[in-house]
């Protein structure tokens, strides 16, 4: 079978629990020993993160293997509220006279190395799959890229110098959205790029999803098939009889950019399907089938993939307008968008390959079913999406049943 690439998309924990299902469901097919390239974009940089983390203890044997090093971590992470124990700790450990975005920026890749990855340098992560972690330089405003060997911008160049480079610093810089935090700084006065003569000696990096939220540009620049994973966000449109506050005016301007990049970015990757597929979270699991049996089928061979449910349309297109804030997620949502993202990994693997091409692969028409991630009531599980589609601030803040069972405090990995 040919080796592949995937791209993680940003959109908070709901793109992180997203992009976690799509790549559980590469290890229960028995394949994600062939993603020789992962690309990763704010949340989704934060499931490839500790995705590469736990493959320095070697390949996952099985799903239950890959539960307890991945999907156990993240799950912990989603329970507990990053955003909220960064308030808090903005506030117990207000020193400096600074702006709260500014605190949040510096503080964030300490709190992502005591939830998450323990000091974990980029230069000791494995070498397969390569991992492409992308943010956005403000300097250049150019993609800027962390990888296990070096960092990347398409005018600075290449710096092969990556001696003390932390885990948490690139996903900090990647997930760093604007209304929350300051552009993350990364001191480079020693680290010299050989495509520019006079250095930086601070780069200013924010959330990839500023300048490309799928992590697109590695599908398209080097050959091989890749899978795309969307979990960005539809936007729509305001109500007639809806007035909106000063920061919503403020944010639905950078919404709309960001909407606008995406949508042609989307476009883009539509036009030339010949290497890959873009699997998208805001359409419907049939919906998506429906676009790849029309592109492929009329570029040449019919393709046979299996029947999905069609039953749970409406929840998926719940799932779509999830929050993407990084605080406090129900194991309700996560499973659903774990599920959401299996199904979509599913298809775009039987899109690409054939039988003939994945002899091992269980059978085609197996599907990932609703019942393996959660058993809860359909009448819950829509009460639980519905509640999440709303943004509060305060969310977790203080104790509530949003989860019954929750740790207090989240200890660093021994």
């Amino acid at each position: 079978m040919t080796e592949f690439k995937l791209s993680f998309s940003g959109g908070g924990l709901r793109a992180t629990f997203f992009c976690l299902g799509a790549y559980r469901r590469l290890v229960e097919l028995g394949i994600d020993d062939k993603v020789k390239l992962i690309s990763s974009v704010s949340g989704g940089s934060i499931t490839a993160g500790v995705i590469m983390q736990a493959l320095i203890d070697g390949p996952f044997e099985d799903t239950n293997d890959f539960d307890r090093r991945v999907t156990t971590v993240l799950k912990r992470f989603g329970r507990e509220n990053f955003r909220a124990s960064l308030l808090r700790r903005s506030i117990r450990f207000n020193i400096r006279p600074e702006l709260p975005r500014t605190r949040f920026s510096r503080m964030f890749p300490e709190l992502l190395n005591d939830y998450l990855f323990n000091g974990l340098m980029l230069e000791d992560l494995p070498e397969k799959p390569l991992w492409i972690c992308n943010a956005t330089n403000l300097q250049t405003l150019k993609r800027f890229s962390f990888s296990r060997t070096q960092m990347c911008d398409e005018r600075l160049g290449k710096c092969r110098n990556i001696n003390g480079i932390s885990t948490a610093e690139a996903v900090a810089a990647s997930s760093a959205f604007p209304m929350m935090f300051e552009p993350v700084k990364l001191d480079v006065k020693k680290r010299e790029f050989d495509g520019i003569e006079d250095q930086y000696a601070t780069l200013h990096l924010t959330d990839g999803g500023v300048y490309d939220n799928l992590g697109s540009e590695e599908m398209l620049e080097r050959s091989a098939p890749y899978i795309i994973l969307d979990a960005s966000a539809r936007y729509k449109p305001w109500e007639t009889s809806f007035k909106p506050s000063y920061a919503g005016r403020q944010s639905r301007i950078m919404n709309v950019s960001l909407d606008q990049v995406a949508e042609l970015r989307k476009k883009l990757i539509r036009k030339d399907h010949s290497r890959g597929v873009q699997l998208i979270n805001v359409e419907t699991i049939n919906e998506n089938a429906a676009f790849q049996m029309n592109y492929w089928n009329s570029r040449g061979p019919a393709i046979n993939i299996p029947a999905y449910p069609s039953l749970y349309a409406d929840m998926e297109r719940m799932l779509a307008s999830l929050r993407t804030d990084l605080d406090q997620f129900h194991d309700i949502e996560m499973a659903m968008l774990m599920w959401a993202g299996a199904m979509r990994l599913d298809l775009g693997v039987k899109v690409l390959f054939s039988e003939e091409e994945m002899p091992l692969l269980k059978p085609r028409k197996n599907v990932p079913l609703l019942a393996d991630y959660t058993v809860e009531s359909i009448s819950k599980i829509k009460r639980v999406l519905q509640k999440g589609q709303r943004r509060k601030i305060l969310r977790g803040f203080f104790p509530d049943d949003t989860n019954k069972k929750r740790t207090k405090v989240l200890k660093k990995p021994s």
